[in-house]
């Protein structure tokens, strides 16, 4: 993780861009971070995308 990509998680989370941060989060490998931003988004797809995420970590 760079200092980038720090930066931008959290210009996206102070613009209440959880969807957006929740896809930063997860593509840097902060997979609980990004679970709960995809959960305070509040999307429709946010329980599908969190799905997805537990369905990576099951070996």
């Amino acid at each position: 993780m760079t200092s980038n990509d720090t930066a931008k998680c959290a210009h996206e989370i102070g613009r209440n861009e959880f969807e957006k941060a929740g896809e930063s989060l997860q593509k840097i490998g902060l997979l609980s971070e990004a679970k709960l931003a995809y959960l305070v988004s509040g999307g429709e797809e946010a329980e599908e995308k969190i799905d997805r995420i537990n369905s990576k970590l099951l070996f």
